[in-house]
């Protein structure tokens, strides 16, 4: 009798350490049982109930979303977020082959501009040539300029060069068509930026969503029911502890 009424105290006392450990990970949520030796009765289980589950990597998490927003999101289980990442992805990559198709229709109106307004042949003409075109009103009037500020080391234009606005106001409108076109570039380039800015946050928000997934997944001892039944059979005591989920 004193001896088992040792082990019902000492059971009593380790319960709580007991549960401690098992939220810290030092026992594993599996179905543990104790039964005192010796007895007769119809046994009765103590056991911690509740079923282990796999958690994910938040590294994993962090590599899916930079290589496509929104796909760490969705191995998080967090759709309403992947769906927002994966929709910005989709906008951004639109504009930026939006901006570039819209800035090489624009290329390709100034320079059929200038063709018809200041008599340039276009074959084998670089973006330099046509950056002279924005702000001279002729050949004869850039290599003036040169040979009046470079001297010997002017770059002139020959023959195969040529060009003369109609009059000053063509020249303006060439110079505003141009300028559109490199806004419509830049502005692609800019797109990138954010394509890049899309995967930061996209990744850092992918790890911070996989850690919520993981709290999720643990055990909430909040929930948890300890019961002390003791039994009593004819010639022994028995003592049986029951954890409810």
């Amino acid at each position: 009798m004193l001896r088992r009424a040792t082990i019902a105290i000492l059971l009593l006392l380790l319960s709580p350490i007991l549960s401690t450990a098992w939220g810290q990970k030092l026992l594993t949520p599996e179905k543990m049982v104790w039964q005192e030796e010796g007895v007769t009765s119809t046994p009765q289980l103590a056991q911690w109930g509740g079923e282990e589950t796999g958690y994910k990597s938040t590294n994993l998490g962090f590599l899916l979303s930079f290589l496509l927003p929104g796909s760490g999101q969705a191995y998080a289980q967090s759709k309403g977020r992947s769906a927002v990442f994966l929709g910005v992805e989709a906008a951004v990559w639109a504009g930026f082959f939006g901006l570039r198709e819209y800035g090489g229709w624009l290329q390709d109106d100034y320079k059929l501009y200038a063709a018809e307004h200041a008599g340039v042949t276009l074959g084998g003409k670089d973006n330099e040539f046509f950056r002279s075109l924005a702000f001279y009103d002729s050949r004869d009037e850039y290599n003036r300029y040169q040979l009046w500020g470079e001297r010997e080391k002017a770059q002139l234009y020959g023959d195969d060069c040529y060009w003369e606005w109609e009059n000053p106001q063509a020249r303006k409108k060439f110079k505003s068509i141009r300028d559109r076109s490199k806004t419509a570039y830049q502005k692609a380039i800019y797109m990138l930026g954010l394509a890049l800015l899309n995967r930061v946050v996209s990744s850092i928000d992918a790890v911070r969503q996989v850690r919520n997934y993981n709290k999720g997944k643990r055990f909430n001892f909040s929930q948890v029911e300890m019961e002390i039944h003791p039994s009593i059979g004819r010639k022994d005591i028995r003592l049986a502890v029951k954890i409810r989920f």
